[in-house]
């Protein structure tokens, strides 16, 4: 199915020489809901200010309301390769801070605090790199599976489509990564801070300061199971709201400089970064 032959975003059909004002014959859905122009992308996309705020909103609205964000996402936006970089730096640096933050922290660690310090300093440096390759690695496997899944579906998932979409739900890596950090410190509060708990565990050791090592990968593990869900689940909501999804013919995908110029001519730099208005689309059937 041609990337640029415009579908009805509902059902699939083409509306390529439908009215604008008219509605599309299989489903009803209006023509003008389908067109490119009506996806006014995410907070990312659509609005210019700093990276990290932008983010921020952006994973607050994907949080929230992801399946508003993914029927208005544009595709092929030359502003979502360094989305999926912020949101896999973010995963990466949390997951790494946690392990080597553990050694650090560790009482029954018996090494000095500057040998400590050192050794988590490597760790991290170690760390962080080896993260964001095993999770460019996952997020590029997805994009591949949402292409190969879409076309036994018989969606069209371009490979435009796919890359706009892992973008966005590469923020569940991040999302997954700091609630495993959360769960990592209060199960440290829970079972290594001075009181009862923390006790009872010492006495069972022999009086000795209880490794931290099992809650830490206990936290790390219950993280790692979260991102990844998180990160599937965004992906297929993805998949399912851009099956149909059109793509503006002029819009490129690469040139991030020429992007942030196009940001500048739509909106004003003091604009506060602020959620688009929803798109008020139909409800989709089931079938």
């Amino acid at each position: 199915m041609p990337e640029f032959v415009p579908l009805c975003e509902k059902c699939g059909y083409v509306i390529e020489s439908l009215p604008q004002d008219s509605d599309c014959p299989e489903c009803g859905r209006p023509i003008a809901s389908s067109l490119p122009e009506a996806r006014i992308g995410s907070v990312w996309q659509a609005y210019r200010g700093p990276a990290l705020a932008r983010w921020i909103a952006t994973a607050d609205e994907i949080c929230c309301r992801p399946s508003d964000v993914f029927v208005r996402i544009h595709i092929g936006d030359a502003r979502d390769p360094a989305l999926m970089r912020w949101s896999l730096l973010v995963a990466s640096a949390t997951l790494a801070t946690v392990l080597t933050g553990a050694i650090l922290l560790d009482p029954g660690a018996r090494m000095s605090f500057a040998g400590k310090a050192a050794l988590e300093s490597l760790m991290w440096l170690t760390l962080l790199p080896t993260s964001l390759l095993v999770l460019r690695g996952l997020t590029w496997v997805e994009e591949r599976g949402l292409r190969f899944f879409g076309r036994r579906q018989g969606f069209r998932i371009t490979p435009a489509v796919a890359k706009s979409v892992c973008a966005h739900a590469a923020v569940g890596w991040a999302l997954g990564a700091l609630l495993g950090a959360v769960a990592t410190i209060a199960l440290h509060l829970l079972l290594f801070w001075p009181g009862d708990m923390a006790s009872h565990i010492q006495t069972l050791h022999g009086g000795r300061p209880m490794p931290t090592w099992g809650a830490d990968a206990l936290g790390l593990a219950f993280g790692a199971g979260a991102a990844l869900l998180w990160f599937e689940t965004l992906a297929y909501i993805g998949m399912r709201k851009c099956r149909y999804a059109n793509r503006g013919a002029g819009r490129g995908e690469s040139g991030e400089g020429e992007a942030e110029a196009e940001i500048g001519a739509k909106s004003p730099s003091a604009d506060p970064i602020q959620s688009p208005t929803p798109r008020n689309d139909p409800p989709e059937e089931t079938p």
